[in-house]
């Protein structure tokens, strides 16, 4: 669902692939995440096919999350995101593109895997590689709390993994997870890959100590434990500053939170940055 400009590993994965020779294309909507709109060179009702990389990208027109994400709004988002897909993949973009496997990036929701099933490539194997664990993140969240609706979900996802010829996830523990639901013949740990990075300690004020943050800030985060601990340095006078930065539909209430009750000295909450400069915040960090 998400690649270049967007910020996620997948890029790095397609990217390695298409070095490794590869025949890689990338089938995506419109990039709008983690603002919430589409950019302007972006904005057409049309596919947009460009290269990055060596990989060709076929751009479908999706609803974008919207700067104030709600869930109708992102439900919107996901909606068309499916919907379109399979009907440009059908149409258009695999008319004359015959592929091994639909390698699908497995954020939220797991319903973006809907399409590779749908496809006309009867012959393609569907690798899932799977990012958050569905329906149960929906569970802990406690966005959805009917008994009935779980049976339906539960129902569905299980249709979901048994038809997914492959399943790449993050821990041993999902995996562990995965195999107690008997998919062990088909559930494999590939761990997200990470970039070597150069820390070097380049603080000023050696007697502050800086905690960073980096990432999506949304409800799955439990962003309240930094209030907690926001909470703890103000009340014992610590010299401890958090340093959050990021976007998610929960910024504006951890900002809120900070405001009443008075942690503006101990939590900073900044937005996105590009790799190089957050790079140097993390070299200004213990």
């Amino acid at each position: 669902m998400h690649f270049y400009p967007e910020k996620f590993r997948i890029n790095d994965v397609a990217v390695r692939l298409s070095e490794l020779g590869h025949n890689v294309k990338v089938f995506t909507g419109k990039p709008n995440y983690h603002s919430g709109i589409v950019p302007k060179k972006f904005k057409t009702k049309k596919i947009i096919i460009e290269k990055y990389k060596g990989i060709e990208i076929f751009r479908f027109p999706i609803i974008s999350r919207g700067k104030k994400s709600s869930y109708t709004k992102r439900a919107l988002n996901y909606f068309s995101y499916i919907t379109n897909l399979i009907f440009y993949q059908n149409k258009i973009i695999l008319k004359e593109f015959n592929p091994d496997f639909a390698f699908v990036y497995g954020t939220s929701p797991i319903f973006q895997i809907l399409p590779s099933f749908f496809s006309k490539q009867k012959k393609m194997k569907v690798v899932l590689w799977y990012q958050d664990l569905w329906p149960e993140t929906l569970y802990d969240l406690k966005i959805i709390k009917n008994f009935f609706l779980k049976i339906i979900l539960n129902n569905l996802i299980s249709k979901i993994y048994k038809k997914t010829d492959f399943i790449l996830v993050q821990s041993m523990p999902f995996k562990k997870y995965m195999i107690e639901k008997g998919y062990k013949n088909k559930t494999f740990l590939y761990e997200n890959p990470c970039e070597k990075i150069n820390i070097r300690n380049n603080k000023i004020n050696n007697k502050l100590k800086v905690i960073t943050y980096g990432g999506n800030l949304g409800k799955a985060q439990n962003l309240n434990y930094l209030i907690k601990l926001g909470e703890y340095n103000k009340k014992n006078s610590l010299d401890i500053l958090i340093k959050i930065f990021g976007e998610g539909s929960e910024k504006e209430n951890l900002k809120k939170k900070i405001n009443e009750k008075h942690l503006q000295n101990y939590i900073k909450v900044f937005g996105f940055l590009e790799d190089s400069k957050f790079y140097k915040e993390l070299n200004k960090s213990d």
